[in-house]
Order: C-alpha cells, then sequence, then structure tokens
C-alpha cells in the first residue's frame, strides 16, 4: 500500500502547464467580476451621495424664493435696468413671458426680479431700492447670491415661474396669487445627475382677486405677454 502511495505521489510530478493557465483564468474571470460589480457599486454610490446634495440645495434655494416671494406686495415693480422690464411699471406679480423671470415689489416698496444669473447659472435676485434725494427719486440696484461653495458642485439648469391652478380648478374659481417655481440642478462633474423639485407658494399680501373686465392685476399674479 506505502509503495503504491509512492508511486502515484511521484507519477504526479508537479504542476502542469495547462492547470496553470486553467488557475490563471479562473483568477483573472474573478477580478474582472469583481472589478464590474465594485465599480458598478461606487457608481451608484457616487450618484446617491451627489442626488442627496441636489436635494439638500434645492431645498434650500426653494425656501428661500419663498421667503422673497411670500413678501410680494400689491405694488407696481419699477425700473430693472438689467432686466426684460427696464424702465417699465408692472403691477402685482409678473412673470415673463418665457417663464425665466419674476417681478414684483415688496412692502418696503423694493423692486425685485429673480432669475437664473446668466454668467454663473446660480439664482440671482436684483433689489431695486428706492432711494429720495430731495425732489429726486432713484432707484439703486443691489444684486444678491449665493456663494460657489452652497452649490456644492451644481448649477441650475432650469428655473421657471408659472401662475398656479390648483387641478381640477379654473381661473374663476382659484385665487391668483399663487406661483409654481419648478427648480432642476445639474452636477458639474456628472450632467446626467440631475434633480428636479418644485413648490406652491403663496403671495399673503396679495388678494387673488381681478375686477371682470378690466387688466388691473395689481393684486394678482400674471404673466408679461
Amino acid at each position: 500500500m506505502k509503495q503504491t502511495v509512492k508511486k502515484w505521489i511521484s507519477d504526479r510530478g508537479g504542476t502542469t502547464l495547462v492547470e496553470l493557465i486553467v488557475s490563471f483564468a479562473l483568477i483573472s474571470i474573478f477580478l474582472t467580476s469583481a472589478s464590474m460589480v465594485l465599480g458598478a457599486y461606487f457608481r451608484i454610490y457616487t450618484h446617491a451621495r451627489e442626488y442627496g446634495h441636489q436635494q439638500t440645495v434645492a431645498a434650500m434655494l426653494l425656501d428661500t424664493m419663498e421667503y422673497e416671494l411670500g413678501s410680494a406686495g400689491a405694488g407696481k415693480y419699477q425700473k430693472g435696468d438689467t432686466t426684460e422690464g427696464a424702465g417699465q411699471e408692472m403691477s402685482g406679480v409678473t412673470i415673463r413671458s418665457d417663464y425665466t423671470e419674476i417681478y414684483y415689489q415688496n412692502q418696503d416698496q423694493t423692486s425685485i426680479v429673480m432669475r437664473i444669473d446668466p454668467n454663473t447659472n446660480k439664482l440671482q435676485i436684483l433689489y431695486q431700492v428706492l432711494r429720495t434725494a430731495g425732489e429726486k427719486t432713484t432707484y439703486q440696484e443691489y444684486d444678491w447670491f449665493y456663494g460657489q461653495g452652497v452649490y456644492n458642485n451644481n448649477t441650475i439648469k432650469e428655473l421657471t415661474f408659472a401662475p398656479f391652478f390648483a387641478e381640477g380648478g379654473t381661473t374663476e374659481t382659484i385665487p391668483k396669487n399663487l406661483v409654481k417655481i419648478t427648480l432642476t440642478l445639474q452636477n458639474e462633474t456628472d450632467p446626467s445627475i440631475t434633480y428636479t423639485a418644485s413648490r406652491v407658494v403663496r403671495c399673503y399680501n396679495l388678494t387673488g382677486e381681478v375686477p371682470a373686465g378690466n387688466e388691473n392685476f395689481e393684486n394678482a399674479v400674471h404673466i408679461k405677454m
């Protein structure tokens, strides 16, 4: 019996070339599969992390716009030197015809426009502050925006404003003091990562009423045609 075992061991003569090739092939397949699984995991992790950042940034921007727009009054937006409304007076809350800008005046008689800054693709709020010196009245413009770090490697791909009418409602039954804001963020490193959020804002200082038969929109949200 011992002689048979010794003979079997001696006949083996070590590992053959075919066995080595098969072993390396199996190891290569395993490593390739593992790298694919890990790559997919890291992609999912990165997308989930960036998506979470976008949700946080979107909520902050919508909070800011809701706070600002909620103070809109029945006054007239005046003299937007850097906007479409330059030199014009627009009553109530006025939305630009392409839905990309919104104009209004707050309770302090400050004319305000909200939009995307065309140079940075970030939220821009322009304040036209009324200044009176003797008999002369001027509007001094202030440009407000969040710093780059706040956006956490994101830009605003799209920002729109629109009068909001609840589902099933009509222009006769729904007060015209509601604005729907829709915001889409895009990751700067990976443009395929986007997040869209919307919010309906009530302009509490507006009654939402438009007298029948006239174009007096000082208490309502409307679109500038």
